[in-house]
């Protein structure tokens, strides 16, 4: 979802995981984003109630499986 739109908020990332059954808690998704921040993979900044998160190039390669990250699954892509 955050490759194709490149921006969302942690509300709409953490309802969407629940909705393909990838619940996740608010602390676990914010520590999630923090270690991605810190990874390069994406950008975070605060917006009234909201975390907004911007997808970076290093992020959108990750999740290409162009580049890999110990941490992060590779994805399954059709061939």
């Amino acid at each position: 979802m955050l490759a194709r739109e490149r921006v969302a908020n942690s509300q709409i990332l953490a309802t969407w995981l629940s909705k393909i059954g990838l619940g996740i808690s608010h602390r676990a998704m914010d520590e999630l984003l923090d270690r991605m921040e810190k990874a390069a993979m994406v950008r975070t900044e605060q917006v009234d109630d909201f975390r907004v998160v911007h997808l970076r190039r290093f992020g959108g390669e990750v999740a290409a499986g162009h580049e890999k990250v110990d941490w992060v699954a590779t994805p399954r892509l059709p061939e």
